[in-house]
């Protein structure tokens, strides 16, 4: 299965607010991007895929499908 997600291209600048973010909190962050577009969704599918997250207790991502 080829990646959909990458660590994200960040300059320096935004690499720093990462990593202010991750010593006021105290953990590690990752900062990625899609390499595939996300699809856009309804706020009724947004709505029933946090639904899932929280039933599964995963992070669920909706990527375009390439079919046609």
């Amino acid at each position: 299965m080829a990646p959909r997600l990458k660590f994200a291209d960040l300059d320096e600048k935004n690499v720093g607010k990462v990593q202010k973010l991750e010593a006021e909190m105290g953990t590690i962050i990752l900062a990625l991007q899609a390499v595939h577009p996300f699809a856009a969704l309804s706020e009724d599918a947004v709505r029933k895929i946090k639904d899932l997250e929280n039933e599964l207790e995963v992070v669920l991502l909706a990527y375009q499908s390439d079919v046609a």
